[in-house]
């Protein structure tokens, strides 16, 4: 049986650009740096730009402000599904009162195309962390870097709700009731001025493969989504219209998201062989 969490991964990457962390307790970092299981989806840490020598000692930006990550501001949610998927606003919950449910942080209703899986992640409060954005480019030329996923941006939060549906499911909703605390005095998007968190997850269709935490503390503690930047291997065609005076030598990467270890999955999440798959990472021999 295909591991669900590649599913779930492929899906949300097709969708977004961003790779989905089907374990967001595990925490993602920006600067590390490593591999995309091709089983699992999992990112598989190597190593972190700001604790390796020789990467600091070739690039000492590193050690300086300009070369930290950017924190951004939150966010008063985010939703993110999968192309078989639409999402709207969800306007009546059984049992729960039109006032509730208008005070909910978080509330929307998915519809799924018939016989389709569907894959969605929902967030409150989330927060963008980011390398500058000059440094990928530069930081993919070095020698222990040429090979790996490098998470140039993570986004956290402190609730997030994440599904991945079976070929049954026509439609489900989720919402987030309760109160989620400020991280912090200042923070732009308040859920709740309340010292003492005490906000839940709803889903009208709560399946194995539904899975939803809040933190307490209202801190962003769970990792969700992130991105990375690869080399891979093409030289740049295009820069002769970026750079019309003089064209850059040819040891300069081309660099792009990353594109998914696998071929293309059907709806059970098997590979079916061959299609567009490309492994965006080079071996050896495309030096």
């Amino acid at each position: 049986m295909a591991p669900a969490s590649r599913k779930f991964v492929d899906m949300i990457k097709r969708s977004s650009s961003h790779w989905a962390n089907w374990e967001p307790i595990i925490p993602i970092e920006v600067g590390q740096y490593g591999q995309i299981n091709s089983e699992t989806g999992a990112f598989e840490v190597e190593g972190n730009i700001y604790t390796n020598d020789a990467i600091l000692a070739a690039m000492p930006i590193l050690n300086e402000p300009a070369g930290k990550p950017v924190v951004d501001h939150e966010e008063g949610s985010m939703v993110i599904c999968s192309e078989t998927m639409s999402g709207s606003t969800l306007e009546a919950v059984p049992g729960v009162d039109l006032a509730s449910l208008v005070g909910a942080s978080v509330k929307v209703q998915f519809q799924i195309k018939d016989n389709r899986v569907g894959a969605f992640y929902v967030m409150s409060r989330p927060q963008t962390t980011y390398l500058p954005r000059e440094l990928p480019l530069k930081l993919l030329r070095l020698p222990e870097l040429k090979k790996v996923h490098l998470v140039d941006s993570v986004i956290k939060c402190p609730a997030y709700a994440l599904c991945l549906t079976d070929k049954n499911t026509q439609n489900i909703s989720v919402a987030l009731f309760g109160n989620l605390p400020l991280a912090a005095v200042g923070a732009p998007v308040p859920v709740s001025l309340s010292a003492e968190g005490n906000a839940t997850w709803w889903t009208d269709k709560r399946t194995a493969m539904f899975r939803d935490a809040c933190n307490p503390e209202g801190t962003p503690k769970y990792t969700t989504l992130f991105k990375t930047k690869v080399m891979s291997g093409r030289w740049r065609d295009w820069f002769d219209n970026v750079f019309r005076e003089e064209r850059p030598s040819d040891d300069i990467p081309l660099i792009d998201d990353g594109a998914v270890p696998w071929a293309p999955l059907d709806e059970d999440g098997n590979e079916e062989g061959g299609g567009d798959y490309e492994d965006i990472i080079p071996d050896d021999d495309d030096d």
